[in-house]
């Protein structure tokens, strides 16, 4: 599978039973790697432009820890999509920037 990665968690006891959520059995969250932090943020700029909200944008590109350099989003069904910058593609000096 190349750089896929398929990751199965267990879901916490107070989400088994109700309705969808994204912490209940099921999909949590798919990610795409994107090729360069400029590419994460001219889709960013893209989904702006179409009001289309982020998850976690006040700590955006930075939500998931210093290291790692991602861009969070819902789709209309409420999955968490995550568009991440592959490892390798990041300078030490690009893992806790931001766009002015």
């Amino acid at each position: 599978m190349g750089d896929s990665h398929i990751v199965l968690l267990q879901v916490e006891d107070p989400h088994r039973y109700a309705g969808f959520h994204r912490k209940r059995i099921g999909l949590n969250h798919v990610a795409f790697g994107v090729s360069s932090l400029a590419e994460l943020h001219d889709i960013r700029q893209e989904l702006h432009d179409r009001q289309i909200p982020t998850l976690y944008a006040d700590q955006y590109p930075n939500a998931s820890g210093p290291q790692h350099v991602a861009l969070f989003l819902e789709d209309p069904d409420r999955i968490k999509i995550e568009l991440v910058v592959q490892a390798g593609k990041l300078s030490k000096a690009h893992t806790s920037s931001s766009p002015a």
